[in-house]
């Protein structure tokens, strides 16, 4: 899930906003239940190993400096389906990414594969809106499903430090709120505040997960909200493509 580059996250726009603007709007408030009486940090795992186990609608969206991503996803064990869009001053970039029958397949416009392959734009122009395949034979194969897969996503749910926990209300639905410092924002080795909701049925799931930067990137901010648990994901492979041997600029 994750993109290289300086926006870190390579996660509909009602779902951003609620991520992004709870704290802001008052939506998030304390609840009348008390606290929840697991540890904070086995509380974590149990909801990630309980999250790993289930298909999911994700939304996440990460703001560095002047750029800007969001990625909207549907994961599972077996099939994926991710779009990201990238803002950059006036250009947008596009790139889709599918896990399908006999392979990966992801189609862009020029400044999403630009930003995503790491390719001069005289590669990439030639495929600006068009399926590329990349086959299960290919080496790299392994690597490029596990980066859309729903491990990765989770694993971006990361709390380091001590941890606290509340049980809040978020949106009108209550949840329990884990807080520590987070990591994909950090600068040499500065962490921000991070906090993770999760939902407070059985099994507990999560629900949504906001990262602030710190100094001089305190306006950096990651979130990642979870809906849609159990969901049936499948995906069809694309028809019409061009196998991605082609962008290779070596020839």
């Amino acid at each position: 899930m994750r993109r290289r580059g300086s926006a870190g996250l390579a996660v509909t726009a009602a779902a951003v906003a609620v991520a992004a603007g709870c704290l802001a709007d008052g939506l998030l408030q304390p609840a009348a239940a008390s606290p929840a009486s697991a540890t904070p940090s086995a509380l974590v795992t149990k909801a990630l190993a309980a999250a790993g186990t289930r298909s999911f609608h994700y939304v996440a969206t990460t703001t560095v400096g002047s750029e800007a991503v969001t990625i909207v996803g549907d994961a599972s064990s077996r099939w994926d389906d991710q779009t990201a869009t990238i803002r950059q001053g006036k250009g947008v970039g596009i790139l889709t990414t599918r896990v399908a029958p006999g392979g990966l397949y992801y189609r862009g416009n020029n400044l999403g594969l630009i930003e995503y392959l790491r390719l001069n734009s005289a590669y990439t122009r030639p495929f600006d809106g068009k399926w590329i395949y990349v086959p299960t034979t290919q080496q790299s194969f392994a690597s490029l499903v596990h980066a859309v897969s729903p491990a990765a996503v989770l694993a971006e749910l990361s709390l380091r430090g001590t941890l606290s926990l509340s049980n809040q209300q978020l949106g009108g639905t209550n949840v329990v709120a884990v807080r520590g410092r987070g990591t994909l924002l950090a600068l040499e080795g500065q962490t921000g505040p991070a906090t993770l909701y999760l939902s407070t049925g059985r099994p507990s799931l999560p629900v949504l997960f906001v990262e602030r930067g710190t100094g001089v990137t305190k306006r950096d901010r990651l979130s990642i909200s979870f809906s849609r648990w159990g969901e049936r994901v499948r995906v069809a492979a694309p028809k019409d493509t061009v196998p991605a041997s082609a962008l290779n600029p070596e020839g």
